[in-house]
């Protein structure tokens, strides 16, 4: 297991708590350092993969794995126990390996420093679980990479501090900071449609990205999910929701910062919001008890995509293509020409892992 688990529930301080002793280490960083320390071993710009995710396997088709644990959300309380079970089931089944520690090794090396992309627009509930963010952070620094190198990120600092997260650059800790405290680039990345200035933190200072979407509705998009949810490492998301947001939210993760860059996605989906989203709305949030795990965030958003409809269905609700906001963007995503990742009942495996 990813650290030692107990045998009761633990509520979010008590996570905090074991958070910090677990992944404290000695050292020394400033805010201005964070953006321009080196990793302990190689550095930022260090070669990175730019092939296809790995988990188009020998069949061709991409590996979502699904864990779901009755336990894991309980009222309004995470429990991190359950948590902990579902990154390493969900970490062993996506890289096929004997432990979850083996599995975060394949896909990150000790000279790394690792960005954790969140979603933290929506409040405490329907924002990136600490619980979930953490315990990843936990498989990271456990390969080699001190906790220094691991930076929690979203665009806003006020919203990571709204969804539980303290933000901080303490030398001791993973470091967690908004795009807003560490800046953009001052030379825009043009992509296709999108011309936009990236987080330094993506830029210039990361090796490498974990993506962590939510899974949840959206007005405009009809989903923000993986894709979509690095509008959060750019500095004019508001520029790009026309047309439901394409083909922007497919082309701005065809930008080599990106796309060199990430190499996992772990999708919060202990909660979905199935309408109404981006935003919290408690009348159209169910509890799923589920997370998603792939190197391929175009399969994940395909297979999100599909979860909010179900529920929809189940409500008595018209898809999202009925209803006009069907997210043509994970198609676009999925074409051959972009190289990014694959879409569709064909191209894609989703294995389920019911705990509990």
């Amino acid at each position: 297991m990813i650290g030692e688990l107990e045998q009761r529930p633990v509520c979010r301080r008590e996570f905090l708590r074991r958070t910090a002793r677990q992944l404290a280490i000695a050292g020394a960083v400033s805010l201005g350092g964070c953006l321009r320390a080196q990793p302990e071993s190689g550095g930022p710009s260090a070669a990175a993969p730019t092939v296809s995710p790995t988990a188009a396997r020998a069949t061709g088709r991409a590996r979502v794995v699904r864990v779901t644990h009755p336990d894991a959300f309980r009222g309004d309380t995470v429990c991190t126990d359950a948590v902990e079970q579902m990154v390493d089931a969900g970490m062993r089944r996506l890289l096929g390996t004997a432990t979850a520690a083996e599995a975060f090794r394949r896909l990150f090396q000790p000279g790394d420093v690792v960005g954790l992309k969140v979603n933290c627009l929506a409040g405490p509930l329907l924002s990136t679980h600490p619980e979930v963010t953490y315990c990843v952070a936990r498989g990271i620094v456990a390969v080699g990479i001190p906790s220094r190198n691991v930076i929690v990120y979203d665009r806003e600092s006020s919203e990571l501090a709204s969804a539980g997260y303290d933000v901080t650059v303490r030398p001791a800790d993973v470091r967690c900071i908004g795009s807003d405290m560490a800046g953009y680039d001052s030379t825009p990345t043009v992509q296709g449609t999108v011309g936009t200035c990236f987080s330094r933190i993506v830029s210039e200072r990361v090796s490498a990205l974990v993506n962590l979407p939510v899974l949840k509705d959206h007005d405009l998009a009809g989903l923000s999910g993986a894709l979509k949810n690095h509008y959060g490492s750019i500095h004019n998301p508001n520029k790009l929701h026309m047309n439901h947001c394409s083909p922007y939210v497919a082309d701005l993760n065809c930008a080599p910062v990106l796309r060199g860059k990430q190499r996992l996605v772990v999708c919060d989906a202990l909660l979905c919001c199935y309408d109404g989203g981006p935003s919290h709305k408690p009348e159209t949030t169910e509890v799923r008890n589920s997370l998603l795990f792939s190197e391929d965030a175009v399969a994940v958003d395909w297979l999100c995509a599909r979860m909010i409809d179900e529920l929809r269905a189940a409500r008595q609700l018209p898809s999202l293509k009925e209803e006009g906001r069907e997210p043509r963007f994970i198609a676009e995503a999925a074409a051959p020409s972009r190289g990014i990742g694959v879409a569709g009942e064909s191209a894609v495996e989703v294995v389920d892992v019911p705990l509990g």
